[in-house]
């Protein structure tokens, strides 16, 4: 089994659709008995907001569906105090700088679509 380590950095509203391309990544890779675990960082942690007026759909209850994947699902404390999340949802687990760093240290593979 592999540690592998989705890091979505994009929000659910561009073009290019990464944040989905993530999501779904994260889906299939958990079929195959990985340990999948998901970190939203920068305009990624937009994908735990319901943005009524977005240009396309965002994928917010989606994400907090990884659980019933067994993906873990992960963002950085200094970076939810900076976008004014404050009520996370229980599904979503909040790391530190250092925390991060040894997460991506102990991964196999680290994704960034």
């Amino acid at each position: 089994m592999k540690r592998i380590v989705i890091e979505i950095v994009h929000a659910p509203y561009q073009t290019d659709n990464r944040a989905r391309v993530g999501l779904e990544l994260a889906m299939g890779l958990s079929a195959f008995d990985h340990q999948v675990s998901v970190l939203l960082t920068g305009q990624g942690i937009k994908n735990l907001q319901d943005i009524p007026d977005a240009p396309q759909e965002a994928y917010h209850k989606t994400f907090l569906a990884l659980a019933l994947y067994d993906v873990a699902l992960w963002v950085n404390k200094t970076e939810i105090s900076k976008a004014g999340l404050a009520d996370l949802p229980s599904e979503v687990k909040v790391l530190s700088d250092q925390d991060i760093a040894t997460m991506k240290q102990q991964a196999d593979i680290i994704l960034s679509p």
